[in-house]
């Protein structure tokens, strides 16, 4: 499901979720968080990254699908198109 789908990203570095997803169309500096969003279609994922003092790097640490009253499978297709859209750029 989606929580499968999301939660492979959760402490992901940028590099490697810009690996995965490629560059997201709008980064946010929202101290202590960094968000990158991406878009498709009528959804949007917003992650969030906080800075890990061990590794000094930042990692994901939240998530956010919208629109929130999205069913899970709608959300599911939501990432399927994130990926796809990624892959052709």
């Amino acid at each position: 499901g989606v929580s499968t789908a999301v939660e492979k990203f959760r402490r992901q570095s940028e590099a490697g979720l810009a690996e995965a997803l490629g560059a997201p169309h709008a980064q946010l500096d929202v101290p202590p968080a960094r968000i990158w969003n991406y878009r498709t279609g009528d959804c949007e994922l917003d992650i969030f990254f906080y800075l890990d003092m061990a590794r000094n790097s930042f990692h994901a640490l939240q998530y956010d699908v919208k629109p929130p009253n999205m069913t899970p499978a709608a959300k599911e297709r939501c990432l399927i198109r994130l990926r796809e859209d990624a892959a052709k750029r």
